[in-house]
């Protein structure tokens, strides 16, 4: 359930285009600060899932940031 729900967290943001990772390390900042509010209220496992999606989106900036818009 927990990854059904994370997988339609990354679905709804839909098509974006480059910005040199700006724009998913925001993302994982707002996730990681829901995994926070997830953890004060006892929801341990799915804060677990939140911090494991905010990570995806910091290697997606990582890997972002090593290109141009222009890499095949």
């Amino acid at each position: 359930m927990r990854s059904g729900f994370t997988v339609e967290l990354f679905n709804m943001r839909g098509t974006f285009t480059y910005t040199a990772g700006a724009a998913e390390r925001k993302l994982a900042e707002e996730n990681r600060a829901k995994a926070e509010a997830l953890e004060e209220n006892g929801y341990h496992r799915f804060a677990t899932a939140m911090r494991d999606f905010a990570k995806s989106y910091e290697r997606d900036a990582d890997r972002e940031a090593q290109s141009t818009p222009f890499d095949d």
